[in-house]
Order: structure tokens, then C-alpha cells, then sequence
């Protein structure tokens, strides 16, 4: 049998290969210029490779002088450059790379062992105090009980005190605002819950929670309208309606369907229900099975 031919060697192949070595595009070709013509003037390399500028040819060729890639020959008039052979400066590239990675493996072990836990313990405190610094205390176990005080959850909290809440005008009573819009962003959609608790000084009527039924079911829409429009979801549709006890509470549930990227998901919405004899809540949750949950944590702490 005749020898094996060798496979042609490609220019484009050789040059993306070498910049894995640090060189740049122009540099790369530079070297295999040199390569192929062992000793060459400015000149002549740049007759080979035309469309690099004179001025910048220098600034390459100095460069890689700098990084041990050419070598010039400073005696000869002009100047010549000639190329370092390919295995001493690829071996030596090589090794250099591995000790660079292994140092910053080195540095990477150290601030996970070291520097990370007490970083990151000191950073979680600063950011759940933060979060709850302006929450009711009676409020504040709740959330960080429920969510075992993950730094990952959001906490936004209003407040409002009011003769005519802007919340609940058609009272015309004393009514303080609590509201909680918490979130946990991840993908394919966020984990997001509002809470609303509405305390008045007197004891909460039928009426009340009649008239309360009737406003804050604007309230629901207006949950879907924002997720409609922030998350890109369509094809949202109230599918189930139920009146359910949970430890003993009365809670109508709504269960909403909507589409994000072809999957399917289901939201929760509550109609406003008597929590006590002077609290009103009302509850959102876009993903109804983990609602459910914090829905029942809820009702059982305060009641």
C-alpha cells in the first residue's frame, strides 16, 4: 500500500487554533507568515498580509516580541523578525495558562471556604432587615417563618391609615392598610404573592365584607393585568370556584388558568374573607399549589 496523504492544512483552522494561545487574529497570522518565510523586514510581511497597516504591523510585531511569539534581529538593517518554533513557545503558552488556572482555583477555594459563608451571612442579615425594617412585628413572622427567612424572597410592604382608605373608600371608617407583594424570581415564571390585610376598629359586618367582596374583586383583575403584561402570558380564564374551611376560616378560592411559553400554570385568587372579627385579607398567588400553602400558614397563625 502507497503512504497515507496528509490532509491539507486549513489557514482559517491554524489561525482560530492559535488564538486560543492569546494571540489575536492579526497576530496569528502574523506568525504563520513567519512561519512559512523563517526571516522577514516589516516590508515583506507586510506584502504578504496587505491589509494590515504598516504602523500597526510595528505595534503586533513588538507585541509579540513582548510575549517571547517573534524574535528581532536588531543587527540587520533593517530590522528582521523571525518566528520562536512552534513547540518550545506552545508547550511554554501551555504551562502558562495552567498555572494561571490553578492560582485562580487556589483563589476560587479560598473565598468559598473563607471569605463566602461570613460574606455571605453578614450580606443576608443587612438584607432581611432591610426588607422587614418598616413591617408590623406581628406581621413579620409570617413571612420570614413561612419562607425560613430565604434571602432570595423580595418583601415589598405598604402601609396606609386612613378615615377614607384609598383601598376601601366605601367604608367611611378607620382602617389601617397592611399589604405584602412578595416575590421570588427564578425561571420559566416567578413565585409572586400579595397579601392584603385591612384592620378596622370595629368589628367587620356582613355588609362589610359584602362591599368588600365587590371592590376587591377589581383588585383580583387588576393581579391578572399586571402578570399579563409584565410575564408575556395569554389565554387567561377563570376555571374553577369554590367556598372551602381552612382550620375553621370560610375562603372562597378562584383557580385562573393562563399559558406562558406553552405550559400551563394556574393562579389564585381569594374573595376578601373575615380573618378575625376586625381583619379582612385578601390573597393573590400565581402559582395556586404553593398559594394553597401559604394561604393555610396564613389562617393558622393569625386568626
Amino acid at each position: 500500500m502507497g503512504n497515507e496523504i496528509d490532509s491539507p492544512i486549513n489557514q482559517n483552522d491554524l489561525i482560530t487554533d492559535l488564538q486560543h494561545f492569546d494571540l489575536s487574529k492579526e497576530e496569528a497570522e502574523i506568525y504563520l507568515c513567519l512561519l512559512k518565510n523563517k526571516v522577514m523586514t516589516v516590508r515583506e510581511i507586510n506584502q504578504s498580509i496587505p491589509y494590515i497597516q504598516r504602523t500597526y504591523l510595528y505595534n503586533f510585531l513588538d507585541k509579540m516580541n513582548n510575549n517571547e511569539w517573534v524574535h528581532i534581529n536588531q543587527a540587520t538593517k533593517p530590522q528582521t523578525f523571525n518566528p520562536i518554533p512552534p513547540g518550545e513557545i506552545l508547550a511554554k503558552k501551555l504551562k502558562q495558562k495552567r498555572a494561571i488556572l490553578l492560582q485562580q482555583l487556589e483563589e476560587i477555594n479560598h473565598l468559598e471556604k473563607t471569605v463566602l459563608p461570613k460574606l455571605l451571612k453578614q450580606l443576608n442579615t443587612i438584607h432581611q432587615q432591610n426588607s422587614l425594617k418598616h413591617v408590623p412585628i406581628q406581621y413579620q413572622p409570617i413571612i420570614t417563618e413561612f419562607f425560613e427567612n430565604n434571602p432570595s424572597i423580595r418583601i415589598e410592604y405598604i402601609n396606609r391609615t386612613s378615615n377614607i382608605n384609598p383601598y376601601l373608600n366605601f367604608f367611611f371608617v378607620s382602617c389601617t392598610f397592611h399589604g405584602f407583594f412578595i416575590s421570588w424570581h427564578k425561571k420559566p415564571i416567578s413565585d409572586e404573592y400579595s397579601i392584603h390585610f385591612y384592620e378596622f376598629e370595629q368589628p367587620i359586618t356582613k355588609t362589610h365584607l359584602e362591599l368588600a367582596n365587590n371592590i376587591l374583586e377589581l383588585q383580583g383583575n387588576e393581579m391578572m393585568t399586571l402578570l399579563t403584561e409584565r410575564e408575556g402570558i395569554y389565554e387567561t380564564k377563570t376555571i374553577a370556584e369554590n367556598s372551602t374551611k381552612i382550620d375553621g376560616v370560610e375562603v372562597t378560592q378562584v383557580t385562573i388558568s393562563y399559558k406562558k411559553e406553552g405550559t400551563e400554570y394556574h393562579a389564585l385568587i381569594t374573595h376578601p374573607w373575615k380573618l378575625n372579627k376586625n381583619t379582612i385579607a385578601f390573597f393573590y398567588a400565581n402559582q395556586k399549589e404553593k398559594g394553597l400553602k401559604l394561604l393555610e400558614w396564613i389562617i393558622k397563625k393569625i386568626k
